[in-house]
């Protein structure tokens, strides 16, 4: 699902800026709001202060303007891939189902897929215990 993506505007480590649209910035605080402990919380407020917040875009190559015919998350996942799109930009995001129906559409984006993580550290620390056979 849609959680946070961010455009790399260069392939070097050392000469890159994060920019990330302003729909994915207060979608992230969300996620804060809701689930985040205190480190979770001063990690997020740490990352934001990294990174160029950049308004809501539009790309070209959008065929459908119109959204509200949309569910409300693909929309969101939509828009984040316009701005990266716009800024002609790498967009890292998690959200492999989305990024399967933009190739079936014959859309072009520029994207990196991550796997999923947990949302919490307290999920995390769950799925740890599972796996290692401790129920």
């Amino acid at each position: 699902n849609f959680l946070f993506s961010c455009f790399y505007t260069s392939a070097t480590h050392t000469d890159h800026v994060v920019m990330v649209c302003r729909t994915a910035v207060l979608t992230f605080i969300n996620i804060l709001i809701t689930v985040a402990g205190p480190s979770e919380w001063k990690r997020g407020i740490d990352l934001l202060t990294r990174l160029v917040i950049v308004p809501d875009l539009r790309s070209e190559s959008d065929p459908e303007c119109n959204l509200a015919v949309q569910k409300k998350n693909r929309q969101k996942t939509r828009l984040v891939m316009d701005v990266g799109n716009a800024f002609g930009a790498l967009t890292v995001t998690a959200n492999s189902k989305f990024l399967r129906s933009l190739r079936s559409s014959d859309l072009q984006y520029a994207a990196l897929l991550l796997p999923a993580r947990a949302l919490t550290e307290s999920a995390a620390r769950i799925h740890s215990v599972k796996s290692n056979g401790v129920s």
